[in-house]
């Protein structure tokens, strides 16, 4: 089976899990946000959903891909300040979960809380 085969075979056997991070401009006067996706398939399987879904290593690399993309596209946000920052997972396409929290950046790194 090549790759293309088991990816498709991947895709439409089991569902697919996405969390994406939201942080909006630093200040109220620039209404600007930016938000970094990943998706992931995983089995229909109730407790493996649940454990996905509050998966911390996932969530930290989708929080870690929205630092990339604002280091590249809003360095003037790398100042080390705490920032809104929401967290919305997905199952399927439909939002199970929405989670705020803050995120302070700098150019080499990142600091961020989620509220339970």
């Amino acid at each position: 089976m090549s790759f293309r085969q088991q990816f498709c075979y991947i895709l439409t056997k089991h569902e697919t899990t996405a969390i994406t991070a939201t942080v909006n401009a630093p200040t109220d006067d620039a209404p600007d946000c930016l938000a970094a996706s990943i998706s992931i398939p995983v089995e229909e399987d109730d407790e493996v959903i649940g454990n996905t879904i509050n998966n911390e290593d996932l969530i930290v690399h989708a929080v870690g891909a929205l630092h990339d993309l604002a280091t590249y596209m809003r360095p003037e946000w790398l100042d080390d300040e705490d920032i809104s920052m929401t967290l919305d997972i997905y199952l399927g396409g439909a939002k199970c979960q929405s989670r705020g929290g803050i995120i302070a950046m700098k150019p080499e790194s990142y600091t961020f809380d989620i509220e339970d």
